[in-house]
């Protein structure tokens, strides 16, 4: 099953909370209603089921599983899942490190739902002319 970004809103408590529409076969969406049971919930306007969260590294689109041994349903963002696992393969060195910090931007930019903007620096060496100085500081340049 797929879930898609809606909105968030703030509980009373303070919590921000995701919502997204999930959308899958008609027999995912029914083991989805029964996995749910009085959690289950539908959008007023378009119908369809409804998941919440308080994970924001989910980014605009996730994917909605179903446990092992199918009595609940968990999101999973595989591109994090990826990068997070390829982060602990060379855990906390330099590599390890620069993994992680490329890992985190990306992941950032995704539930943004921003595209990746590479910057680059250009230096640009032009020479600077001498100014002339008066020989008493005191005094102005004249010539």
């Amino acid at each position: 099953m797929k879930i898609t970004f809606l909105n968030s809103y703030r509980k009373s408590g303070g919590n921000i909370v995701h919502r997204y529409a999930v959308t899958g076969t008609p027999a995912e969406l029914e083991r989805y209603e029964q996995v749910q049971g009085d959690y289950y919930t539908t959008d007023e306007n378009t119908g369809k089921p409804l998941f919440f969260t308080n994970n924001a590294t989910l980014g605009k689109v996730a994917e909605l599983q179903f446990s092992n041994d199918g009595t609940r349903v968990y999101a999973v963002n595989p591109q994090a899942t990826m990068l997070e696992s390829l982060a602990n393969q060379f855990g906390t060195g330099s590599f390890g490190d620069a993994i992680r910090q490329q890992a985190a931007q990306a992941m950032i930019q995704q539930v943004l739902g921003m595209q990746t903007v590479v910057a680059q620096q250009q230096i640009v060496s032009s020479p600077v002319a001498a100014i002339p100085v008066a020989e008493d500081d005191a005094a102005p340049f004249t010539e």
